[in-house]
């Protein structure tokens, strides 16, 4: 007899958590992974996903099926402010009585409740429900629905610290296993095989002042500062800022607008494509930085004197991330940017994520732990 596949439903917001879902989709769409996925998101996502997942691969040159979510999940999507796409309870229900599900799996977003509504739905439904946390920071906003806390049968975290800090702010809440992170491990086996035009330098934003304003660091100004010093270096490479989903699209657009001069513009790149245009990037404290460095790209963190370093959640030595704090080691960066180094201890955290999870996913073992 012939053993079932299991069904996998894979939910995510926005990028963050998305990035650590579609390696797992794009695996497990290949032929004998006993996983059947589908894979639910916001409209520009599903968009991007699907081009990345059709389009010729820059790391392989295959192409894969993606496989649009069920019908449900697509009728009544609606824009709920910036960048908080989501989709109505009753869709949602429908998508999880649609079949039987062996699995939902999520990203956890600060951007939208999806996930979190997700989790709630799966509990009445005796659905197993986990959830991978893809950054260090604001578990608390990532787990409250209003005024509640909301939580996934399980937690999958990418590292220890990222164990212990969950532990310090949810306590013994809900179970929590270190599984690596699936996006690195992409990252990392793409980085073997590169072969790449790398053209762009990229600005990475993040919405610090509106919501973090006692950092003493305003995006808008880290932009102004690097646009000014590569036009005093006499540097006419295009300047391409990339703003968060949570910024102020229509204040960069203008911004973009207003320097069109110094060659500076909006990026059009889904962020799949990013870490294979890119020459050399800096921002301040995104993900990103991260998944670039270990992409073989020049990364730099700007983290002025004035600001507040708790707010810097990366381990910048890890990766080979050059920490600036002034215009002159701007300047010298921009000048001599150094190739990333990234621990070989970083890269044996998340190499085979991806096999790892699926195992766990294939045995049976994650709905054993959620049954517990």
């Amino acid at each position: 007899m012939t053993k079932r596949a299991k069904n996998v439903l894979l939910v995510g917001h926005d990028r963050g958590g998305v990035n650590l879902l579609v390696p797992l989709l794009s695996y497990w769409r290949q032929v004998g992974s006993g996983i059947d996925a589908t894979f639910v998101s916001t409209p520009t996502i599903e968009y991007e996903v699907a081009g990345m997942m059709n389009g010729s691969s820059a790391r392989t040159g295959e192409r894969l099926p993606f496989l649009r979510p069920v019908k449900a999940a697509g009728n009544n999507a609606s824009f709920m402010g910036r960048s908080a796409w989501s989709y109505s309870e009753d869709d949602l229900v429908e998508l999880l009585e649609s079949k039987t599900w062996d699995l939902v799996l999520t990203g956890s977003s600060l951007l939208s409740s999806m996930e979190k509504n997700v989790w709630e739905m799966c509990k009445p439904r005796r659905i197993p429900c986990a959830a991978i946390c893809d950054m260090w920071t604001e578990y608390r906003r990532r787990f409250s629905n209003g005024d509640r806390l909301v939580l996934p049968n399980l937690l999958l975290v990418i590292d220890e610290r990222m164990r212990e800090e969950v532990r310090a702010e949810l306590g013994d809440r809900v179970p929590i296993r270190v599984v690596g992170n699936p996006h690195f491990d992409y990252l990392l086996r793409g980085q073997q095989n590169a072969d790449f035009v790398r053209d762009k330098i990229r600005f990475i934003s993040e919405p610090i002042a509106e919501l973090f304003p006692g950092a003493g660091v305003h995006e808008f100004e880290v932009a102004e500062t690097l646009i000014d010093t590569m036009r005093r270096l006499g540097r006419d490479t295009p300047l391409v800022l990339r703003p968060h989903p949570q910024d102020d699209s229509e204040g960069w657009r203008r911004f973009a607008y207003s320097r069109r001069a110094d060659n500076v513009r909006i990026d059009d790149e889904p962020s799949w494509a990013c870490h294979f245009s890119t020459k050399m990037a800096i921002g301040m404290s995104s993900m990103m930085l991260i998944e670039l460095a270990i992409a073989g790209v020049p990364v730099a963190s700007f983290q002025p004197k004035k600001a507040d370093k708790s707010y810097y959640c990366l381990r910048e030595a890890e990766f080979g991330i050059q920490v600036i704090e002034d215009v002159a080691e701007l300047a010298n960066w921009i000048v001599n940017p150094q190739a990333p180094r990234v621990s070989l201890q970083f890269a044996a955290l998340h190499q085979n994520s991806i096999a790892q999870i699926t195992d766990i996913v294939r045995s049976g073992a994650l709905v054993a732990v959620l049954a517990t």
